[in-house]
């Protein structure tokens, strides 16, 4: 076995020590093989998934432990898909992640992952490191992403805790329709979208948001 696959093999080993039981609490379960913890919450499906990073610049054969936390909301994912419409797709990089990055985003300094290690001991202080970090900054975020108006208070507030790419506001622009308000949708795309920098790219989004039928 590689030095890499071990490393993979002791992080999902100990995440069993010391994940498992506290995202539990939160809701959150594991398969046995698997790098990530899952939950439902209202409209949302929400994971939580341990990755782990090999880059020649880390030293001392250390890898990187990269906590990701993602959202997905299959209505939403639906509508996004049929404001970009035929042809559109390139246009979502990936439809049906509705919020996805790592859980250190707002507070990351670099471009690379604080929590690192290089034997089991050090994976499973950094995988409690990991949890602390999560309980304090991560759950009550996710918490508030369980219906349509959390990811729609993301850019009415211009929260700056989360990523918010050209894709994003495709994705808030569906979530109002599903919440019944188009006039919303239509103000967030036209103002993201309506300049002469994105007025092409973006064509189809701005025309079908206003035909969008929200009683369909």
């Amino acid at each position: 076995m590689s030095r890499s696959a071990q490393l993979k093999r002791d992080l999902r080993d100990a995440m069993s020590d010391t994940l498992d039981g506290l995202m539990a609490n939160f809701g959150f379960v594991r398969k046995k093989r698997s790098y990530s913890y899952f939950r439902t919450l209202g409209h949302a499906r929400q994971e939580l998934l341990i990755s782990a990073v090999f880059n020649r610049r880390y030293i001392d054969e250390e890898f990187a432990i990269v906590p990701i936390m993602r959202v997905y909301m299959k209505e939403v994912s639906r509508v996004a898909l049929d404001l970009v419409g035929e042809g559109g797709g390139h246009l979502l990089i990936d439809p049906y992640i509705i919020i996805g990055q790592e859980i250190d985003y707002a507070m990351r300094e670099g471009g690379f992952s604080k929590w690192r290690a290089s034997n089991i001991a050090q994976i499973r202080d950094q995988l409690i490191s990991i949890a602390n970090f999560f309980t304090k900054k991560n759950f009550p975020l996710l918490n508030n992403l369980g219906n349509y108006d959390g990811i729609i208070r993301i850019i009415k507030e211009n929260d700056e805790r989360f990523i918010k790419s050209d894709q994003f506001y495709i994705f808030v622009a569906a979530a109002c329709l599903l919440n019944g308000d188009k006039e919303e949708a239509e103000r967030i795309v036209n103002n993201r979208f309506s300049s002469v920098l994105f007025r092409d790219i973006y064509s189809s989004v701005l025309e079908n948001v206003k035909k969008y039928d929200i009683c369909a």
